[in-house]
């Protein structure tokens, strides 16, 4: 047989059509439709999966802006107003015999409260009776009632109670944050309206945010980090959020790391737990209430606590000097044994001392001994009785800044017009009177 039949050529292998998961089997119409069907059945779980959690994902952003939408408006629609304080209330005074006797002239005194504040009605509740002392006339109370803070909205609404009851003068009474607003307030009434300001009083007031503790520094610094996310501001999700960081010495007994090492601080991480959740509690239930602020109003207090600049405000008013009633300034620190851990009030106090002198206006400086930041009311009866004590000096001051502004008056009024010398000494008489009562 010949070489030729003995080994015939070998056929050349057919390429497969389809290449296979296992590249060595050719894939027919039939077992590609197995392997569709395969794949599918493998790949479904993932789909399913994947589509609940976008689903999820879409249904918490939806709700997320749904509620940003609702805050916005509800901003929107929200006015700043004063609220009327002026009915009889209790006296926390214990001697009021020292209590100054209302003139003839109307006056009225405005309370602002601190950071975190809807309204100043528990404020003047509590301090209204032993700043009677300083400054007498009706109470009123401003409520920010979760509208855009507004610099001119609070002046404005100040200047309009003021002309709608014909008050002679005001007085400022101001805490912490609160402060800040006051003199803003006062620095608008004095150079953009024809109402004088007798008093300024801040309590544990901060010179800006440099008058803050570091770690509240820091703080602030990162809510204001939190508020370039989109939405942010206006969340309550973000607000309950930054209730439970602010409480969190409720449920971390100060140690974070007590949260993640819990292979060692098991105990003490199952303690917190049920903390927590008391806390988380708290704060959904303080949601509720329709005084709550809003975190659009906490983000706007704490830009106004970074942009304020005390001196600036101060060399307005003194620049009215001769054509405007300059106020007096009071500042109320802490005095030992307490200490305010949040306003580093020993700078804030020296600073607005500094700022006074440069500018030559009246400034006072008084310490509260044992007083608590955020916690005033704990030392109601300390607060009164150095009010009690700086009484004298802060009306003489007062007094005599009514009668420096009346000579500036007469002063013009000589230039202008030729008087009646019995008129000029009727005047100076009457002014002398004020200086001494």
């Amino acid at each position: 047989m010949s070489e030729r039949f003995r080994n015939p050529p070998e056929k050349p292998a057919t390429p497969p059509l389809i290449e296979t998961f296992d590249n060595d089997v050719n894939e027919s119409g039939l077992d590609k439709k197995y392997r569709d069907k395969e794949r599918y059945q493998l790949l479904k779980p993932f789909f399913l999966k994947l589509g609940a959690v976008t689903l999820a994902a879409a249904t918490i952003i939806n709700a997320y802006w749904a509620d940003v939408e609702d805050n916005r408006a509800k901003q929107a629609a929200a006015v700043i107003s004063i609220n009327d304080m002026s009915e009889p209330m209790e006296n926390d005074v214990d001697d009021i015999s020292d209590l100054p006797v209302e003139d003839d002239h109307k006056k009225a005194t405005f309370f602002i409260d601190g950071f975190n504040s809807f309204d100043a009605d528990y404020y003047r509740k509590k301090i209204g009776p032993g700043f009677r002392q300083v400054a007498y006339g009706e109470e009123m109370s401003l409520s920010l009632n979760n509208a855009f803070l507004s610099r001119e909205g609070i002046y404005k609404s100040i200047e309009r109670l003021v002309k709608a009851n014909d008050y002679e003068s005001v007085s400022i009474a101001a805490y912490s944050m609160g402060g800040d607003i006051a003199i803003e307030a006062a620095s608008d009434l004095v150079t953009k309206t024809d109402i004088e300001v007798d008093t300024v009083t801040t309590m544990s007031t901060p010179d800006g945010f440099k008058g803050l503790r570091k770690y509240q520094q820091k703080e602030l610094s990162a809510g204001l980090a939190i508020a370039n996310i989109p939405g942010a501001v206006d969340s309550s999700w973000v607000r309950n959020g930054s209730e439970m960081y602010f409480y969190r010495d409720k449920f971390t007994k100060g140690e974070m790391k007590d949260w993640w090492n819990v292979a060692h601080n098991s105990g003490v991480v199952i303690d917190n737990i049920w903390n927590l959740i008391e806390t988380w509690n708290e704060v959904v239930e303080r949601s509720k209430d329709p005084k709550r602020t809003s975190m659009q109003l906490l983000t706007q207090q704490v830009y106004k606590m970074d942009q304020f600049d005390m001196l600036k405000e101060l060399k307005a008013i003194s620049a009215q000097r001769g054509g405007k009633q300059m106020p007096v300034f009071v500042y109320l620190g802490t005095g030992s044994p307490g200490y305010d851990y949040m306003v580093d009030d020993k700078l804030s106090s020296s600073n607005f001392a500094r700022y006074a002198h440069e500018t030559d206006l009246d400034y006072l400086s008084y310490l509260v001994p044992g007083a608590i930041h955020s916690q005033y009311y704990k030392t109601i009866d300390e607060y009164n009785e150095v009010l009690k004590r700086a009484s004298p000096t802060i009306r003489s001051n007062v007094d005599a800044e009514i009668a420096a502004h009346h000579f500036a008056l007469l002063a013009k009024q000589k230039q202008s017009e030729s008087l009646a010398p019995n008129k000029v000494e009727g005047e100076k008489y009457r002014i002398f009177d004020v200086v001494q009562k």
